[in-house]
């Protein structure tokens, strides 16, 4: 999909947000105001529901229909409690670190606790750590088709 129709897609979606949200202040102007007159408000609910449609159809031509949207809801609740976007996503990549380097901690304690065993079985049982080691070697086939996946893998991180 070329840039621009992906630019036109957006503004088109932009300028659906825009329709509902300019009813949304029309209807927010008349129940400010609101004299008994049912029919003005009548009106204007139409023509809000007509523009949600109108929306839902246009979100269907952006995304594909049939496939869910996906929302950050922690976002937009950070969002309508007043927090600044940019402040909630550095905050949400400094907490995704964190918890990063906590698991990047459990994987080498975890190595560390292998590497040990491993050591002591080693010492205590020769015979039977040179069996589990023989067992851990993978197959010739094995061999081959890792070393076939590790080729693609790295082919595909490669720059073009």
């Amino acid at each position: 999909m070329s840039a621009a129709t992906e630019a036109q897609k957006r503004k088109t979606v932009q300028d659906a947000i825009d329709r509902v949200l300019f009813k949304i202040n029309e209807l927010e102007a008349i129940l400010g105001e609101f004299d008994g007159n049912n029919e003005l408000l009548h009106t204007k609910l139409n023509e809000y529901i007509e523009e949600l449609t109108k929306l839902d159809a246009v979100k269907d031509n952006m995304i594909g229909a049939g496939q869910q949207a996906e929302l950050a809801v922690e976002l937009l609740r950070a969002v309508d409690e007043g927090t600044n976007p940019d402040s909630f996503t550095v905050q949400l990549f400094r907490d995704s670190m964190a918890q990063n380097q906590a698991s990047k901690g459990k994987v080498e304690a975890f190595r560390m606790l292998q590497q040990r065993v491993s050591q002591q079985l080693q010492q205590a049982y020769p015979a039977v750590a040179a069996d589990y080691q023989q067992l851990r070697q993978p197959a010739p086939a094995e061999q081959a088709a890792g070393a076939a996946d590790q080729q693609a893998t790295a082919a595909a991180a490669a720059p073009s």
